[in-house]
């Protein structure tokens, strides 16, 4: 199967991910956030999945979770 057959048969069901950054002034100074986001590549509806100060591998578990979790 070529690549773009296949995306054509699965573009209904394919969602990207990424970060990005925003820094925030608070009282206690400049504190950078990471967002995490997904993209329904579809409909290009984006999910805000989690924001934090210090995304480690415990996080994006707990996040991994609660994006797959069935309702």
């Amino acid at each position: 199967m070529s690549w773009e057959t296949f995306l054509k048969s699965h573009w209904g069901v394919i969602a990207a991910t990424d970060f990005f950054n925003v820094e925030v002034l608070t009282s206690a100074g400049l504190i950078r956030y990471f967002v995490l986001f997904v993209i329904d590549l579809k409909t290009r509806r984006v999910k805000i999945a989690g924001i934090f100060p210090q995304p480690d591998g415990r996080w994006m578990r707990q996040v991994a979770r609660d994006l797959t979790d069935v309702f």
